[in-house]
């Protein structure tokens, strides 16, 4: 009974999940980085959550306090990510947040760690990221998603980000 169900169901679900896809798509053609700089902070994490629920992963928003250095969670395909989420505002990023974000492979039990900002890293930010193996996305890799939504390349977009640490996901 439960197959049968399934099999009826199934191209619903498909045509639901395409949907979605298309609706996040369109709000994103309306987003810009001027209106990413006006977010809040718990709307900016909303933001990066839906971006990575675009790509295909489930996600989930973590508490806005307590977080244990992760606000999004991140699955696909076995594969665990935690993201760290700062908006700032003329202020660069520095190692503390990369420093959170790797204690919160541990405690979240994943496999990698990201960083996102509207703005920059720091030089120190970067160097401990390169030692950490931690993912950085900057106000430049926004803007590029942005631009890689509206011409259907998100693909694209991953891969060259993923392209800088070298992961087989």
């Amino acid at each position: 009974m439960k197959k049968v169900l399934y099999v009826l169901f199934y191209p619903i679900i498909l045509i639901y999940k395409y949907c979605y896809k298309l609706k996040i798509k369109h709000f994103f053609c309306g987003v810009t980085i001027e209106k990413i700089d006006a977010l809040s902070g718990r709307d900016f994490e909303e933001l990066v959550e839906l971006i990575f629920k675009y790509c295909g992963y489930k996600t989930t928003l973590t508490k806005a306090s307590s977080d244990y250095g992760a606000d999004v969670i991140a699955k696909k395909r076995g594969i665990t990510w935690v993201v760290q989420t700062k908006l700032y505002y003329n202020h660069q990023v520095g190692n503390s947040s990369v420093q959170q974000a790797s204690s919160a492979i541990n405690y979240y039990n994943a496999n990698y760690a990201c960083v996102v900002t509207n703005w920059k890293f720091s030089a120190q930010a970067k160097t401990l990221a390169k030692v950490q193996n931690v993912l950085l996305i900057d106000r430049q890799n926004l803007i590029d998603f942005l631009n890689c939504l509206k011409q259907e390349k998100k693909e694209k977009f991953f891969s060259n980000l993923k392209s800088y640490l070298v992961l087989n996901n």
